[in-house]
């Protein structure tokens, strides 16, 4: 659920508290999966650590500490018992204060032998002083809370340090708002050092975009390209004849989504060029496929409709990205993946692209075979490095729904600043959302 526009902006403080409490939230889990992957983003040698101290502190605090030699003692006591209940007596008796020297001496020297108390001892008290995750799973949580402060109140002083450079008015606490307003509504992004150096350059009166990518309502009826115009419920058949069912609600929640981001922005204090970008280019992807004009039209003009409340442009992608230095960028990086030359894309990582779009349309289209997927996956990749290359010559943030976010690395394949992605949640359309793909 995004943020409420009307919300007041919180304190410093409170974001500060709120983003160490999601800090430590993550970190206790990754500490509690034991997963090796956690420890590249999380600081989990550090915690372990802290709480192996903050236990130690206690312990001297409380005065335990005084009393585990006593306790060691008394572990090995018993543990000599259930081992030698002979030598355990011998050892008792070696405490009566008429034994002479040399039987203690030669008890001793037989414990010694058979069971030393030295050892045991130790591993008693390292055993009291180290941590155990278990046991003293308090600790840890301390830990984690306190390391996830620190790295909470850094973050926050660095993008204070941001912010001062690049703005020109003093605004950080509407600043730090809105980078809490984005974490919110956003599933992950790419390029995050980016976004942030954008949403402060608008506070020094730079014009930033904020393009929305809304994919069509492709539904790919009985195996064949095609897309549905309205915004409503639509009930369309696979490639089987089995009925599919492209709920609505799924749509109008990208639609209202998008809205919400809008109009919530503006609560901050900049105020970007909103602009729905409808992927019409989709459709181009496709071989021999003749798109109908009028039914893409009016979906587009259903979405102004549903937008009309809301300072939004909406436009075709062909038509936002029309110029004569586009169209000749995209020609030459199409011809590049055609050669295969490596100039804007490894050959292994187009194939890889490649063999990924087949698997997915060789179970959803009729009679999808190389050829066709080779004209799809050149179209697709040069379309989005193109792009690309267009947006990162000014301050362009792209929103697209999750599946869609991988496509952000190829924009910024070989574009000279990165184009910063946030990727916002969606809701299924149907079982397979991949066929949204930019």
């Amino acid at each position: 659920m995004l943020p409420s526009r009307n919300c007041s902006l919180q304190t410093i403080d409170d974001i500060l508290l709120e983003r160490a409490q999601v800090l430590s939230e993550t970190y206790l889990s990754a500490v509690r999966s034991r997963n090796p992957k956690s420890a590249q983003v999380v600081p989990a040698e550090e915690i372990m650590h802290l709480a192996a101290k903050l236990k130690r502190l206690h312990l001297d605090r409380t005065g335990i500490t005084k009393t585990i030699g006593d306790e060691a003692s008394a572990h090995y006591e018993e543990h000599l018992k259930r081992t030698d209940l002979t030598l355990y007596s011998a050892y008792l008796q070696s405490k009566q204060p008429d034994i002479t020297k040399e039987l203690k001496a030669a008890l001793f020297s037989q414990l010694a032998r058979v069971c030393p108390d030295t050892p045991i001892k130790l591993r008693y008290i390292q055993d009291k002083l180290s941590l155990d995750p278990e046991r003293d799973y308090a600790f840890i949580i301390q830990a984690a809370q306190q390391v996830a402060y620190q790295r909470a109140k850094e973050e926050i002083d660095n993008l204070k340090l941001l912010f001062t450079r690049v703005a020109t008015r003093p605004a950080f606490d509407s600043f730090l708002n809105l980078v809490q307003y984005m974490d919110a509504v956003s599933v992950a992004t790419l390029f995050r050092r980016e976004l942030l150096h954008m949403l402060a350059d608008g506070y020094a009166g730079h014009e930033l975009r904020a393009l929305f990518y809304k994919c069509l309502r492709l539904t790919h009826e009985r195996g064949r390209v095609s897309f549905y115009s309205e915004l409503d419920d639509h009930i369309g058949f696979d490639r089987d004849g089995n009925s599919i069912t492209f709920v609505g609600n799924a749509e109008l929640y990208q639609l209202d989504t998008i809205a919400n981001i809008a109009r919530g922005i503006t609560r901050f204090g900049i105020t970007p060029r909103n602009v729905l970008v409808v992927c019409d280019f989709d459709l181009h992807k496709f071989a021999g496929y003749e798109i109908p004009r009028p039914q893409l039209m009016a979906y587009v003009t259903n979405v102004k409709e549903y937008l009309r409340d809301v300072d939004v442009d909406v436009v075709l992608q062909t038509e936002y990205f029309h110029s004569d230095t586009f169209h000749v960028t995209f020609a030459d990086v199409l011809r590049s993946i055609m050669r295969r030359d490596g100039r804007f894309i490894h050959r292994t990582e187009f194939e890889r692209i490649e063999q990924d779009y087949f698997r997915h349309y060789s179970k959803s289209m009729e009679g999808w075979n190389a050829a066709r997927n080779e004209y799809y996956s050149i179209r697709s990749v040069a379309r989005n490095v193109a792009e690309g290359l267009e947006l990162s010559n000014g301050n362009a943030i792209v929103y697209v729904f999750n599946e869609s976010l991988v496509n952000g690395e190829r924009f910024s394949l070989k574009a000279a600043n990165k184009v910063p992605f946030v990727g916002l949640r969606k809701v299924k359309l149907k079982k397979d959302p991949l066929a949204n793909a930019l």
